[in-house]
């Protein structure tokens, strides 16, 4: 996908995505993207997006060990 931003073309490129496994059984259904964006410049940025599929549209998941779990994922794919 490419769009301008403030006069500069921005391309965001889909890499891949995957259903995260957690170590413990949980039920929580997350996926991971993987993405890569170019700026101006030809300056490449690789993005990781988690999307929680199966989040509640009001309050939380139930308590288990997965959004400490994603959490950890998170901070590492930095």
């Amino acid at each position: 996908m490419t769009f301008k931003e403030k006069g500069q073309k921005v391309t965001v490129k889909f890499e891949s995505s995957s259903s995260i496994k957690f170590r413990e059984s949980s039920s929580a259904k997350v996926t991971k993207t993987m993405l890569t964006i170019e700026g101006a410049g030809c300056e490449k940025l690789k993005t990781t997006h988690y999307h929680w599929i199966d989040w509640p549209d009001r309050g939380v998941p139930t308590a288990d060990n997965a959004i400490l779990e994603l959490l950890e994922k998170a901070r590492v794919s930095k």
